[in-house]
């Protein structure tokens, strides 16, 4: 197992790159002076975690948190360690059994105790570069489709921000009846510039209050179809509510200024703040509205982000009818929706990817590819 490192541990300068088990081949941070010696060549192995089971080949000297599972290069004439990353990659789910009742962990012996299949130096050299040129390949492509999801969600968070703080484009506020035209006033505040005249400059709690979660644990939980809402979204359900739907909820610590809007009675949970009152305003309305503030930045300033809606609760912000609000989220409803569509259709190609490179490193390390035919 590699080392016990925790965050305070790290140095933003440090000359060691350190491994774990939060993201398959991501950095955790960096340290200067690591008791768990790795190089070149050495594989690390995520031992639980969201990519546990996932083999990562080292690149450089660098070390490992105790989340993971390190193996060292022993026979360099009868081993080549690209060859045995690959054969652990393609192998993954026969190679690694755990209890998935439980919490998710590899153990070294269950590392220890794995089969490899050892073909010739030269063939296993032969299978890693082969492998090598092919999953660059896929992997070019799955980073360009990732790059596309950032650019369309970078779009859906600029329509939302644009449409909230200045109003529907002239097309779309026509088809709603709505004056396509309205004539601009100086907002009052500077990054805002003008918006339409009939609108209002507010703070945002005059609009709408925020309330803080209440706490439940798993064990007061009872059976139940009531969604209990934490900071990450819908984590469990119960069987009494503590909101009326619909409902728009921030995450307040943890995935703190994330924003979801549920339609059901709810329990917000004591990780998050919930719009206790929404006046006389449109709850989506309201929702896109929390999406387009950077939430995360009204926070208490203590280490671990905590958004503080006292801090919220003063922002002045732009603000329609509520005519208009319902129009407005009719609007970015059916804008985001499309967005989301696409997003989802380059994830399945992504994942698509992913499943043809584990199938293909599969074949080429159990034979069903002959590299060598390849090489000719």
């Amino acid at each position: 197992m590699g080392q016990t490192i925790l965050k305070e541990d790290l140095v933003d300068d440090g000359e060691v790159p350190v491994y774990s088990a939060t993201e398959s081949g991501v950095i955790f941070g960096r340290i200067d002076k690591p008791k768990v010696q790795l190089n070149a060549g050495d594989i690390v192995i995520p031992a639980r975690g969201v990519s546990i089971g996932y083999p990562v080949l080292i690149k450089e000297r660098s070390t490992s948190t105790q989340t993971t599972i390190y193996t060292k290069l022993l026979d360099h004439k009868a081993v080549h360690t690209p060859y045995v990353y690959y054969f652990m990659s393609g192998h993954r789910n026969d190679l690694f059994y755990y209890d998935r009742t439980a919490i998710p962990q590899i153990t070294v012996e269950q590392v220890e105790s794995n089969p490899l299949l050892l073909p010739p130096m030269s063939e296993q050299r032969a299978i890693a570069d082969f492998l090598d040129a092919e999953t660059a390949k896929l992997d070019a492509l799955m980073a360009k489709r990732r790059e596309l999801i950032e650019k369309l969600k970078e779009k859906r968070s600029a329509l939302i921000s644009c449409t909230v703080t200045r109003g529907l484009p002239p097309d779309a506020a026509r088809a709603a009846g709505l004056n396509p035209n309205p004539k601009p006033k100086p907002s009052g505040i500077e990054w805002l510039g003008g918006i339409p005249e009939h609108w209002d400059v507010v703070r945002i709690g005059r609009k709408i209050t925020l309330q803080r979660g209440v706490d439940i644990t798993k064990e007061e939980q009872n059976e139940g179809s009531v969604p209990v809402v934490s900071s990450g979204g819908i984590s469990s359900f119960h069987d009494k509510a503590l909101a009326r739907g619909p409902g728009v909820i921030v995450g307040r610590k943890g995935t703190a200024g994330a924003v979801y809007y549920i339609e059901s009675d709810f329990w917000p949970h004591d990780t998050t703040l919930w719009v206790r009152e929404f006046g006389n305003n449109f709850p989506k309305y309201v929702y896109y509205k929390l999406c387009s503030m950077d939430l995360e930045s009204f926070d208490t300033g203590s280490s671990n982000p905590t958004v503080n809606r006292n801090l919220v609760h003063p922002v002045r912000v732009s603000w329609p009818p509520e005519p208009e609000q319902r129009a407005i989220a009719d609007y970015l409803d059916r804008e985001t929706n499309k967005i989301d569509r696409m997003v989802t259709k380059v994830q399945e190609a992504i994942e698509r990817l992913r499943e043809y490179r584990i199938a293909l490193i599969t074949a080429a390390v159990t034979g069903k590819i002959d590299v060598r035919k390849l090489a000719a």
